[in-house]
């Protein structure tokens, strides 16, 4: 803006005295009030130096990939394994039964109670993609039938 300001008043200042009285606002109309002038044009910025690929064989798509895997990776050992986001908070303030019951109600199978006892203990990020999704489908699920509910959690 200064810049501009500039500009301005140093042509200003080489227009013809009755062109000066008119305020300039941009080069169009400069050029259209006073055409004999040659304004400079700005310097072309010189083309974004892009360094060549290590390993050409890597997608876009596929390196995106790999550096969000590393940011998560990065952040879980800054935060020495405290890192969360919001459904593996969610998942760690319920209670262990209320896992198991979200496990069996996904229909995720477990050969004996210990094994249903590990599963829900894991972290949310550890549990495998479908698990996840299984929950989250019970979840919504229940969010849909079970909060409305208000008879059924009364204590008379």
């Amino acid at each position: 803006m200064k810049q501009d300001k500039a500009e301005a008043n140093a042509v200003a200042a080489v227009l013809p005295y009755g062109l000066r009285k008119l305020p300039v606002r941009d080069v169009p109309q400069l050029q259209y009030l006073a055409p004999e002038l040659r304004i400079p044009e700005a310097p072309a910025r010189p083309a974004p130096v892009v360094p060549p690929l290590k390993n050409p064989a890597v997608t876009v798509e596929e390196a995106k990939a790999m550096l969000d895997g590393l940011r998560d990776e990065f952040a879980k050992k800054a935060s020495g394994g405290l890192y969360r986001d919001a459904a593996d908070a969610e998942w760690r303030r319920l209670p262990i039964e209320m896992r198991e019951c979200l496990l069996r109600v996904a229909g995720i199978r477990a050969k004996s109670k210990p094994e249903l006892h590990g599963l829900a203990s894991r972290a949310w990020q550890e549990m495998p993609e479908t698990e996840r999704e299984a929950i989250k489908r019970v979840v919504r699920l229940f969010k849909r039938y079970v909060m409305p509910l208000s008879a059924l959690a009364a204590k008379v």
